[in-house]
């Protein structure tokens, strides 16, 4: 690197009265602002044209930097141009170091005769050549106020990358932890009501047993119903944002059910048959019937969302009277034995019996299941589950 000179016209400091450091280095003469515009910031441009102001870059180069070097004068336009293109590839990081290492602060404090000087000072290269300010930011394609930090930084600590200040630390605007807390109690809370549980992990995952809530279900639309409630009390909620966020990272297990999930014979049957329909009679006949398929739908969960709360409030109050008590019942799909919930492949290959499991649940109470060997399930699945019934209700007589 060249060596350092004595002369201290091009050296460049952040005296925000004077910025061309002593008047060698006003940029008064020039009537716009040279320095290219972020992205964004232009009205009426396309935003995707990264030469869209390279004209007022060409016309700031013809007019000169305003030190007495006249910096522009040798370098040609064609390489500054492309230096800024460059400079627009580059990620943030890239870029920084790249810029703080042409860079070099001077320690000189020959004019301070006390007091350390409070200014920080730089020499500014671009390659070997020495430039001023003005120059410097159109050629590196940064505003004043990004250079200004930049040569405080490397006179403090050199030339390492430039970490934010509260890297680490907690935002005072953050939300407190209670918060936080009851975001997540609302979610628990509305997948109670308005969930479906599954009754163990997916195939291949372990952890806890996922919650699916409805179809038609938005976070955007629970978010609303969150705000609801807090809005009366006088709650302070989380936006829609920090909502998602406590969602993914609190209960990854509540989510909203998709199509995929979401398989019922009559719906499955009303979509195919709208998709088909031709005229537009048909359209509205097969929708009316869809229509009317989902509010059956809705009242009869309705229905067993009432009759599941008044089991549960039979056992909970430790009443004798089992006349509400609800009972849930189906067959699972046949189980091979040996079994695992991660089954491996050629494990497959090696499970001689087959069995069926049978689900009785009294809501509100417990759960009991009963495995059917494969000789007892042939054509007699009604008489297995007369059997179980009489078994579990002679107990709530």
């Amino acid at each position: 690197m060249a060596s350092l000179p004595s002369s201290p016209a091009v050296v460049n400091d952040d005296d925000d009265d004077d910025d061309g450091g002593g008047g060698h280095n006003s940029s008064s003469n020039i009537n716009v602002d040279p320095r290219p515009t972020p992205r964004g910031d232009a009205d009426g441009d396309d935003m995707d044209d990264p030469q869209r102001n390279l004209s007022m870059v060409r016309d700031a180069i013809r007019k000169g930097c305003g030190c007495h070097l006249n910096c522009f004068c040798t370098i040609p336009e064609a390489k500054i141009l492309d230096n800024i293109l460059t400079m627009r590839e580059m990620v943030k990081e890239t870029k920084e170091a790249y810029i703080l290492s042409k860079m070099i602060p001077i320690e000189s404090a020959s004019r301070c005769s006390e007091k350390s000087r409070s200014r920080k000072r730089c020499y500014l290269y671009y390659g070997s050549q020495k430039i001023c300010k003005t120059a410097f930011e159109i050629i590196f394609d940064i505003k004043k106020g990004t250079r200004k930090r930049m040569q405080s930084h490397v006179c403090e600590r050199g030339i390492e990358p430039r970490v934010h200040g509260l890297t680490g630390r907690r935002p005072s605007n953050a939300f407190s932890h209670d918060v936080i807390k009851k975001a997540v109690h609302f979610l628990i809370n509305y997948a109670v009501e308005e969930g479906l549980p599954q009754p163990a992990p997916l195939r291949g995952r372990t952890g806890v047993a996922p919650i699916y809530l409805p179809v038609n279900k938005t976070k955007r639309g629970i978010h609303g119903d969150y705000v609801a409630c807090c809005k009366p009390l006088g709650e302070k909620f989380v936006g829609l944002s920090t909502f998602k966020d406590i969602w993914s990272s609190c209960v990854p297990h509540i989510k909203i059910m998709g199509p995929k999930d979401n398989v019922c014979k009559k719906c499955e049957d009303c979509i195919e048959q709208i998709s088909l329909a031709r005229s537009e009679d048909d359209k509205l006949e097969r929708t009316s019937e869809y229509h009317a398929h989902v509010l059956a739908a809705r009242t009869e969960r309705e229905e067993y969302k009432r009759c599941v709360a008044e089991s549960s409030a039979v056992f909970e109050s430790g009443s004798n009277d089992f006349n509400n008590v609800h009972f849930t019942f189906d067959f699972s799909q046949y189980m091979k034995l040996p079994h695992h919930a991660r089954e491996k492949g050629p494990t497959f290959f090696i499970q001689p019996r087959k069995v069926q499991l049978f689900g009785y649940r009294v809501d509100g109470y417990r759960q009991y299941n009963f495995l059917i060997d494969e000789d007892q399930t042939i054509g007699i699945y009604y008489l297995c589950f007369v059997f179980v019934s009489i078994i579990l209700c002679s107990n709530f007589k």
